[in-house]
């Protein structure tokens, strides 16, 4: 069974994805509101792909940080460059999606629908 890390600030976006994801038959091990979360979660859990949100707070912040879940992204990617990484994001300006796209294995830009987001993982499970 895949498992699955989600990684977004909004509670009910990572309680909708646990949902939607578990009713596909994948095993959502972990949930991350903060980039601190996901990375501590990512060498805790070994989840094979992450739904990483772009904006994410720091640790302790309450503000949004732009490139938080880039950020992420990159450390992890460093740590396992097997894990797969799908980035969902509600924009995508240019000048991130370039470089985001170096270290993730698929993007979907929100609002998606689950059809794209079961999608998108499938394609990355079958990538390995």
């Amino acid at each position: 069974m895949v498992k699955i890390l989600v990684a977004d600030d909004n509670k009910y976006v990572r309680m909708v994805l646990k949902l939607i994801l578990e009713k596909h038959g994948y095993d959502v091990v972990g949930m991350a509101k903060n980039k601190e979360e996901v990375v501590k979660g990512f060498r805790e859990l070994k989840p094979d792909v992450i739904i990483m949100d772009l904006r994410m707070p720091e640790k302790g912040e309450a503000s949004v940080v732009a490139t938080s879940g880039m950020d992420a992204t990159e450390e992890i990617k460093k740590l396992d460059p097997d894990v797969k990484v799908v980035v969902c994001t509600a924009a995508m300006q240019d000048k991130y999606r370039e470089h985001i796209m170096d270290y993730a294995d698929g993007y979907l830009t929100k609002p998606y629908s689950e059809k794209e987001l079961i999608r998108l993982i499938e394609q990355c499970c079958n990538k390995s």
